[in-house]
């Protein structure tokens, strides 16, 4: 909030939220490869060192004079991009390599990908209430809070689930395909776009929106900035385990399809109602747009990542690693260039064109989503299996003679 009533607010804040997603789209170059060969509890387990040095790197920012305390606040969230790729990319690889099943893969993404919804839904309500309620120096204790369970997390994974799970036995053996040769494949590359600029709705409001509503809202109060994205986490966490359970039987290229259409409908429709709407019913109305880019996003989110696996699968080999990689750096690229070129565009041709444009974008992206039918894995039963419901139903049902 420090930077919210400079001269240069959008750009201000698009560099501090682009320059984590830069960093974790770096990092996630090489750290794909990395889990496909060493597996993944070395990247979960530095993951949250990082992000518990990064934390208290933020929390002891404000005892710095404000020219520096920029630059500060800056290497902590770099240090927090290192950290997320980790997490995220470590996780999902880990997810994709425990469920080889394809139905049982995208149950088990769907809800880890709750899991980062919640936080983002928990995160700025919590952050926001140590700021309104007139604790000194507040905004300090949810880093502070985040660095020790960080922390505590760290240490319940050395004691418990630490373990060196090399993928590949013979040393001599690489593993095939780097993610610059995966990214290559159209598939792969199609997925990649798709995600992109679906993920790049969420990083252009989570840039602009709170600014936008600081210059016509006069200021809104601190609580408002904290739970302004709660319409759209709330509907996400609600989308992601139902659409990754089920999407498997009517194909994950229908969440891909209905959630870059449903994004598409609330992107274009939010500067119109924020015009439309007096000031003080903005916050209210504007939650309809917010939901479906949840929604939306949810269907996106939930689809992407197995579907990714199972085309990595194959057409190429088991890199897990890899796959959950390209589709993190994708989020992580719109999430460094949404925030940092959305000031520069909304400059150029205004706030609501912004927002219109990425509707249209996704709108001609959509259908496209379709060329990923023939990765429909329709799970039929085996022939044990149907051979032992055939023995079963011949059976005949009479008493065990003792």
């Amino acid at each position: 909030p420090a930077y919210l009533n400079n001269e240069n607010d959008y750009l201000r804040m698009g560099i501090l939220f682009g320059s984590n997603a830069g960093i974790q789209m770096i990092t996630n170059l090489f750290l794909g490869r990395l889990i496909d060969r060493y597996g993944s509890s070395y990247p979960l387990f530095g993951g949250m060192i990082a992000l518990c040095a990064s934390t208290t790197i933020i929390a002891l920012a404000g005892d710095i004079n404000y020219t520096n305390r920029f630059y500060i606040v800056l290497v902590g969230r770099m240090l927090q991009g290192v950290s997320s790729a980790c997490a995220t990319t470590g996780g999902m690889a880990w997810l994709a390599t425990l469920f080889p099943d394809d139905e049982q893969r995208g149950e088990a993404m769907g809800k880890a990908m709750t899991g980062i919804g919640l936080g983002a839904l928990v995160g700025p309500p919590f952050g926001a209430a140590f700021t309104t309620l007139g604790v000194d120096d507040g905004w300090r204790y949810p880093f502070l809070i985040l660095a020790f369970l960080c922390l505590l997390n760290a240490g319940l994974q050395a004691v418990l689930a630490w373990s060196s799970l090399p993928v590949f036995e013979d040393e001599d053996e690489e593993p095939g395909g780097s993610i610059f040769q995966l990214v290559r494949d159209p598939y792969i590359a199609l997925g990649f776009v798709i995600n992109f600029f679906a993920n790049g709705v969420m990083g252009v409001l989570e840039a602009t929106l709170p600014t936008r509503l600081n210059h016509t809202y006069h200021p809104p109060a601190g609580w408002v900035l904290g739970v302004i994205f709660v319409p759209s986490m709330l509907p996400y966490i609600l989308a992601t385990p139902l659409s990754g359970k089920y999407l498997t039987r009517i194909g994950r290229y229908w969440g891909l399809f209905l959630g870059s259409a449903v994004i598409c409908a609330g992107c274009a429709s939010l500067p119109f109602l924020l015009d439309y709407f007096h000031t003080g019913h903005k916050i209210w109305v504007i939650s309809i747009s917010l939901a479906c880019c949840g929604v939306g996003l949810g269907l996106v989110d939930s689809s992407i990542m197995p579907l990714m696996a199972t085309v990595v699968e194959k057409r190429h080999a088991a890199l897990y690693g890899s796959s959950c990689a390209i589709v993190d750096t994708s989020v992580s690229l719109a999430f460094f260039l949404g925030p940092i070129c959305s000031g520069y565009i909304i400059d150029l041709v205004g706030f609501k064109w912004l927002y219109v444009g990425q509707g249209a974008l996704l709108f001609a992206l959509a259908p496209f989503a379709f060329f990923f039918r023939q990765f429909h894995c329709s799970r039929e039963p085996s022939s044990q299996d149907q051979t032992g419901e055939t023995q079963r139903l011949l059976k005949p049902n009479t008493p065990e003679v003792s």
